[in-house]
């Protein structure tokens, strides 16, 4: 019969061992990472103690060379196993315990450790892409308002040394000039301030009744307006049989469908005809904008909706690259998404799909063109 005390203490120090040879090895390096990190005492880590470590190895092996000792005089006349001091397993136990406490701390600091990385690289990446903004900011402010501004100043030079020399009609003609530069720069800065509020979180959707077929028409009215004879704008509708009703925010939709269609005007110079489709179907709503423009390069296409990014086919046409930046926020926004389809100098198609919260569309068909 194996004496009860001998298995308990043969469990233990079969543990500890274990444990110590295991251990020590990795208490050393997380100190040694510990230090490299900060070279400052941590006075709350007991693992730092002098000399800790050392002190638990001498009584592990105390208490091993102790067993042994005892196993080997256990046949010896009048010795037992019972003859081993309660003090020593207490001891034990004692070191073993103080032991999974500090593999406790090892483990919580380490935790802290790899969160405070994750926070710090979290931190260098947006710092990264905040500097890349404000330099794409700084070349794109530099080239786009340039051009107005030579322009207002010319015009007011003009006006300023000729005026009294020049007839009404060419005294308008500077004026408009001034008129529209000062327009286009204020739209510019509307947009930056625009992106900036939405990228800031705040920009919040109020929920509205839109009845679509008349908003949409009434867009494509101002963009023929706009676009005077050279595009041929065409609006189509799929009718159904108890009427479309969108609920969402007009001010909002009316951005994402202005930004895309006046993209479409502005990079369709040669004219071209231009599409709004409106679909919908058991719960969703999507709006595709389709020209005959430019395109856009297949290698630009993933990168399209950053912001200040325009493609390298754009020539001379002026514009911030922030207006796809403000359509996709908006999308998003919205719970929706946004995709285009393009080829170079054939056109290119956007699909925006915004989720319907409340509809009572059923049955749809294509109408005439509008």
């Amino acid at each position: 019969m194996v004496d009860k005390k001998l298995l308990d203490l043969i469990i233990l120090l079969t543990f500890n061992s274990r444990f110590y040879n295991a251990s020590f090895s990795t208490f050393g390096r997380m100190l040694m990472i510990n230090t490299q990190l900060n070279p400052k005492p941590h006075t709350h880590l007991r693992l730092a103690e002098p000399g800790f470590l050392n002190k638990v190895s001498e009584k592990i092996k105390g208490f091993i060379n102790s067993a042994i000792a005892v196993g080997k005089s256990e046949n010896q006349p009048g010795q037992t196993i019972s003859e081993i001091p309660d003090s020593n397993v207490a001891e034990l136990v004692r070191v073993n315990q103080e032991l999974e406490e500090r593999l406790k701390e090892k483990t919580r600091v380490e935790q802290e450790l790899r969160r405070a990385n994750e926070e710090l690289a979290q931190a260098i990446e947006k710092e990264k892409k905040l500097h890349e903004l404000k330099t794409k900011f700084l070349s794109m402010a530099s080239h786009e308002f340039r051009t107005p501004l030579t322009t207002v100043m010319m015009a007011t030079d003009m006006l300023e040394t000729f005026g009294s020399t020049l007839s009404v009609s060419q005294k308008d003609d500077f004026l408009e000039r001034i008129k529209v530069s000062t327009e286009l720069m204020t739209e510019l800065m509307n947009e930056i301030l625009q992106y900036s509020r939405i990228d800031n979180g705040l920009e919040t959707l109020v929920s509205k009744e839109v009845d679509l077929t008349r908003f949409c028409s009434e867009l494509v009215d101002e963009a023929r307006l706009i676009s005077g004879s050279c595009h041929n704008i065409i609006f189509l509708v799929q009718e159904e049989t108890d009427g479309s009703i969108f609920y969402g925010d007009p001010l909002v939709l009316r951005q994402i469908l202005n930004n895309l269609l006046s993209n479409a005007l502005k990079y369709s110079p040669n004219g071209g005809t231009i599409k709004l489709f409106l679909k919908l179907s058991e719960n969703l709503v999507t709006f595709e904008v389709e020209d005959q423009g430019i395109g856009i390069p297949d290698s630009e296409i993933n990168s399209l909706f950053e912001a200040f990014k325009r493609g390298a086919n754009v020539r001379n046409i002026q514009g911030t690259g922030l207006g796809l930046a403000i359509v996709k926020k908006y999308v998003e926004l919205y719970g929706g998404s946004i995709k285009v389809k393009s080829d170079v100098n054939r056109g290119s198609t956007f699909s925006v799909n915004l989720p319907l919260t409340q509809s009572a569309t059923k049955q749809f068909h294509f109408s005439n063109p509008i």
